[in-house]
């Protein structure tokens, strides 16, 4: 009978001290990333090159991998590192998607801005998003009829804010009685 307690004295003792030491570790908590593919709409194939910024659009000045600031791999794929930049879990981000200049080098009809909305990331969080390409742009004016009234608009296409600025738009309104079919070339 006294070996028997020796035995358990020292095993129950062992038992705690796993117990306390086993609790007294904080556990790790699981990775914060967003990551995710981005496809065409239509035709569900990848989209490579789209510009991924985490907030406002901003310019992207990094290839994939790189965080912030980056763009889609070959297979449509990103990845955004959120521990790399101490963000702790449960904060709110939102995700724009741009076919800038590089994504246009890959993709040269483009396509429209994509933005997530907000959500809450506490973990691996995965945002698959599907682009709509942007319309053509217009081509030369289809009517070979004459004109009945030509309006000549001084310097209506320049480029604002530099070479990577803007163009001015202009507005077209019909003041008279009739319908009218309006041509701009």
């Amino acid at each position: 009978m006294n070996s028997k307690r020796l035995i358990t004295g020292p095993l129950a003792a062992l038992v705690l001290l796993v117990a306390l030491f086993g609790q007294a570790a904080p556990a790790r908590a699981a990775a914060l990333t967003i990551s995710g593919h981005v496809t065409d709409s239509v035709t569900l194939a990848p989209v490579k090159d789209v510009c991924v910024t985490v907030g406002p659009p901003i310019r992207c000045w990094l290839g994939f991998g790189s965080n912030p600031g980056l763009h889609t791999d070959a297979t449509g794929f990103y990845f955004i590192d959120l521990d790399a930049i101490a963000a702790s879990p449960g904060g709110t981000w939102d995700l724009y998607f741009v076919c800038d200049a590089m994504c246009k080098a890959t993709n040269p009809q483009g396509y429209d801005i994509k933005y997530s909305g907000t959500f809450v990331v506490n973990g691996p969080t995965i945002k698959d998003v599907q682009l709509i390409k942007s319309p053509l742009p217009p081509g030369a004016c289809q009517n070979a009829g004459i004109p009945t009234q030509t309006t000549y608009l001084p310097n209506i296409t320049r480029t604002l804010g530099g070479p990577l600025g803007w163009d001015t738009p202009f507005f077209v309104q019909n003041a008279g009685t009739a319908t009218t079919a309006v041509e701009a070339s």
